[in-house]
């Protein structure tokens, strides 16, 4: 009973943090989209993005990559956190992590970390750094950085569906919640390094939409106990 008045205490905060950030996601996408021009960075990038989409939907989903991908991403967070791995071991279309100890990061991680995205941006500063030919790949790059996050989240609405034991472990229904909201932070803040956006001010619309919306629940409250 304690555990379900806890996480129905935390599902009660994620609501209305979730709106304020996808609210705010989606006016960035908004705002980079309409503002952009044919030879901007954002059209490659969404070049990219669509590229994976209508292979993932034409073709065939790369499973296997993507959970040596999730497999990977746990590990790496397990470590981030302080654990050791006892085992790693992924297959065709499945995968599993030992670890020492475990957290919600550890275990939500990969739905939120483009692995593979971050690898891409490892790989881009390496060459750009030390490479000889100081030849300008930064539009290859932005195409790469595309498909990754389109693999990325097709991939992972793809495990979801599919039913994943980690989601379950601190709640579904919350779970859910904290990947949408990590996914819009993550990919906000990446957005922010590459393309003309304001994290700050990003951050400051999550505050305003979080604050309109906790007055409207807190109305709509209000105004129901008064009927009664």
């Amino acid at each position: 009973m304690k555990k379900f008045i806890l996480r129905l205490l935390l599902t009660i905060i994620l609501i209305p943090l979730c709106y304020a950030i996808g609210r705010s996601f989606l006016n960035m996408l908004v705002i980079l989209t309409v503002n952009t021009g044919l030879n901007s960075p954002w059209i490659y990038f969404c070049l990219g993005f669509l590229l994976y989409f209508l292979f993932h939907i034409i073709f065939f989903r790369p499973v296997s990559i993507y959970v040596f991908g999730h497999e990977l991403t746990h590990a790496i967070a397990g470590i981030v956190s302080g654990a050791k791995i006892k085992s790693f071991i992924v297959k065709k279309n499945s995968g599993n992590v030992t670890l020492t100890k475990t957290n919600i990061f550890i275990t939500l991680a990969p739905y939120f970390i483009p692995i593979y995205s971050l690898i891409i941006i490892i790989l881009y500063w390496i060459i750009k750094k030390f490479w000889l030919n100081k030849s300008d790949y930064y539009e290859y790059f932005l195409v790469f950085l595309g498909i990754s996050v389109s693999f990325h989240i097709f991939l992972t609405i793809y495990a979801i569906r599919q039913g994943q034991s980690d989601l379950k472990i601190y709640g579904f229904v919350n779970s859910l919640l904290i990947v949408f909201i990590a996914n819009c932070l993550f990919l906000s803040l990446l957005f922010s390094l590459f393309f003309q956006i304001d994290f700050i001010n990003f951050i400051k619309n999550i505050v305003k939409y979080t604050a309109i919306c906790v007055l409207f629940l807190y109305r709509l409250v209000e105004t129901i106990f008064r009927k009664f």
